[in-house]
């Protein structure tokens, strides 16, 4: 957790009257008091995973995925604090990264991965029309199989 995260929490924690002292940065007691007095953090926690609590519970505050109130700084919370702050200082959370609007190029003319993309039109009936290739190197399954293989490739 930075101290930009943590400063952060400091003055959220402030804005609700839990006197979190001075927004330094520092995880220290006046923020652990403040800390202690937020009712869905365990107290048994360190003060470092309660403070990454404190954040994950405001980002369920303002609908952000944050994962679980597990106290532990990841991904998810990253991302829910990086949307928290827009959100708090500039009151409108962050633009999508990736457009919803893909265009629908397909020069290929290869079948969509969805239930009508209709895969058995373009490659045929499982079983026919197939081939047997020899290739240059051998091949391995890079998973667990659900059943045990029987035949030949």
């Amino acid at each position: 957790m930075t101290k930009k995260a943590i400063k952060f929490l400091q003055a959220q924690l402030n804005a609700r009257g839990l006197k979190a002292g001075q927004e330094d940065g520092i995880l220290g007691p006046q923020t652990l008091n403040a800390l202690n007095q937020v009712e869905d953090i365990p107290q048994k926690w360190s003060k470092h995973r309660k403070a990454v609590a404190f954040i994950q519970l405001l980002a369920k505050e303002k609908a952000i995925e944050s994962g679980a109130i597990d106290g532990y700084w990841g991904p998810q919370t990253e991302f829910a604090f990086e949307c928290l702050q827009q959100i708090i200082n500039e009151g409108k959370k962050p633009d999508i990264w990736r457009p919803e609007d893909l265009p629908d190029e397909n020069p290929n003319g290869w079948p969509k991965q969805t239930p009508e993309g209709n895969i058995i039109d373009f490659f045929g009936e499982v079983g026919e029309d197939q081939v047997r290739i020899e290739l240059p190197y051998p091949h391995k399954i890079a998973w667990t199989p659900l059943r045990p293989f029987q035949g030949t490739w």
